[in-house]
């Protein structure tokens, strides 16, 4: 009966861990046109402070845009709906992580919610290509060249 019991006990205590762990966090998910570099594991924070965690990343075959879920801490829970989700580099030639900027509605994000409104990662390399082209184009072959 005592080895009964203590089973019994352990059993509990162990489904009981279990299912403050599953309650302990939360998915919603954030579409992207371009990630950059993000990977699985990146940060998700506001204000600095650490919210979660990047949990997957795919590709939407509808949209053809990237789809990242963020596993966030349930001890974050207060999150407006209309919050905003920003890729951004920590340093010059930093990883990236997710940036939340809240907004101001009175509902909160919850379980398999998804945000809206997001700004993709800006990508150094295309910028440049950009600038280059830009310049390309702008200078002629025929263009007068300063006197010497």
């Amino acid at each position: 009966m005592g080895c009964f019991s203590f089973w019994f006990l352990v059993t509990q205590i162990a489904h009981r861990g279990a299912a403050a762990a599953e309650a302990s966090h939360y998915d919603v998910t954030a579409s992207f046109e371009s990630i950059g570099n993000l990977k699985t594991g990146a940060r998700v924070s506001m204000a600095g402070v650490e919210m979660g965690r990047v949990a997957q990343i795919r590709l939407d075959p509808s949209q053809l845009r990237a789809t990242v879920v963020l596993r966030m801490s349930g001890r974050f829970r207060e999150i407006p709906t209309d919050s905003t989700a920003s890729i951004i580099t920590q340093g010059i030639l930093g990883g990236q992580s997710i940036g939340l900027t809240p907004g101001a509605a009175s509902g909160y994000l919850d379980e398999g919610d998804e945000i809206h409104s997001t700004h993709s990662a800006f990508v150094l390399e295309k910028s440049i290509g950009l600038l280059v082209a830009h310049f390309l184009s702008n200078s002629s072959p025929g263009a007068a060249q300063p006197a010497h």
